[in-house]
């Protein structure tokens, strides 16, 4: 007996295994959608798939496709529920007559035989439906709800000409996958109301802290034209402590203010990156806390990668800014850049060789506001690696670091492709 024994239902499983492993590892939407659409559309044979996702203005664009034409994607991105009438609207919105044939228990729409579909002709001749799927040609047309319990978040869109390609069985399996992506935008979308929550509060208290803050930075520096002058050292102790500690307030106000800000789910587009001309930029443009030099090396034949400039140079300052000020006094700072590329990622990693972390915290370095034992004469708010992390995730990536006590850390994060 020769070759592997194929087992029914193999590639179902392996695919839906795949996705929830997506999910557990917290990638965000638009990486899993970006990542299942065109396996999809390889699992039915079929010659376009896209997945539509409804905003908050009730628009459906398609958030990923495979297959479709830009004309197409001109013509039918541009639907609102609120306005336009079509069999993808009709499904979003759950209107559906389940005692049609075309239509499914779960809220489908499928027929192999589109060119002949009554209603949808009907439709087309009323000038209610666009029918922009006959016009193309194609004899299978597929409408998959995205939904979790009544929430209808979208639909998974397919069409082939082939007739007899796509049976009820791939259809059901298609349902499944719907229904797992619609659990995770539902917990998608729980999560942003809960971080919306959070950073309200934040907004306001770092607004009910500045004006008390300036107040007693405007007074302690009255206090100190005063009497600085004189000989009264209790009074400068007193006065320069209080300066101090309002500093240090306002660089912790200021860090929460950045926190916030990257915590939110504000859109920038990727561009493309070249290591080895960025990396040099941001160093010209950084303060290094008064060390004499800086030595920083790009090791490798570092890739091009796709990502939002303005994130990359904030996770990259961090973890330059961090070596710098953790390297000890006696050392240069020297900080080494590479980039690996796997199948479905890039791996960037920032060697340093500051004084390195303990073993029991580099899970914690990550939190917001932890900072170690051994760094208290260091300035810093606990913020930066935590502004780190959240950017990482928030571009679909995951930060790690590995550290040895006294001789360095080396972070890694990646980079979806």
């Amino acid at each position: 007996m020769t070759g592997a024994m194929i087992v029914p239902g193999m590639e179902e499983q392996l695919l839906h295994a795949e996705l929830l492993n997506l999910f557990n590892e917290k990638r965000d939407t638009g990486f899993i959608l970006k990542w299942i659409t065109p396996r999809l559309r390889d699992y039915l044979g079929c010659e376009a798939l896209g997945i539509r996702i409804k905003d908050s203005h009730g628009n459906i664009p398609y958030a990923e496709t495979a297959g479709f034409d830009e004309s197409f994607l001109a013509r039918e991105g541009s639907l609102c529920v609120r306005t336009d009438s079509c069999v993808c609207i009709n499904i979003i919105e759950g209107k559906y007559d389940p005692g049609l044939p075309f239509y499914t228990p779960n809220g489908s729409c499928f027929t192999t035989d589109l060119q002949n579909l009554t209603p949808i002709l009907d439709g087309m001749k009323k000038g209610t439906f666009r029918g922009e799927c006959v016009r193309r040609g194609w004899g299978v047309l597929g409408v998959v709800p995205i939904r979790f319990a009544h929430q209808h978040f979208g639909v998974i869109h397919f069409v082939s000409k082939e007739e007899g390609g796509i049976g009820q069985e791939q259809l059901k399996f298609i349902e499944n996958i719907a229904s797992v992506i619609g659990l995770f935008l539902h917990a998608d979308s729980a999560a942003r109301e809960k971080e919306n929550e959070f950073l309200a509060v934040v907004q306001k208290i770092i607004h009910d802290l500045k004006n008390p803050l300036t107040a007693i930075q405007g007074f302690s520096e009255l206090i100190a034209v005063k009497y600085l002058d004189q000989d009264n050292d209790d009074v400068r102790d007193m006065v320069e402590r209080i300066l101090r500690n309002a500093e240090y307030i306002e660089h912790l106000v200021n860090g929460f203010g950045e926190f916030a800000h990257y915590t939110g789910h504000n859109v920038e587009r990727s561009v493309k990156i070249d290591l080895r001309e960025f990396v040099p930029g941001i160093v010209s443009d950084m303060d290094l806390l008064g060390k004499d030099s800086l030595e920083i090396k790009i090791s490798g034949n570092t890739p091009v990668i796709l990502y939002p400039s303005f994130s990359l140079r904030r996770i990259l300052s961090n973890l330059i800014g961090n070596a710098v000020k953790y390297t000890p006094e006696d050392r240069v700072p020297k900080v080494e850049i590479g980039c690996y590329e796997k199948e479905d990622f890039y791996q960037v990693w920032v060697k340093d060789s500051g004084s390195g972390i303990n073993a029991d915290e580099v899970e914690k370095v990550f939190w917001p506001l932890y900072r170690s034992t051994d760094v208290k004469n260091i300035q810093g708010s606990g913020l930066g690696l935590s502004i780190c992390k959240k950017l990482v995730e928030k571009h679909g990536g995951n930060i790690w670091v590995y550290s040895d006590k006294g001789k360095g850390s080396t972070f890694h994060f990646t980079i979806p492709k």
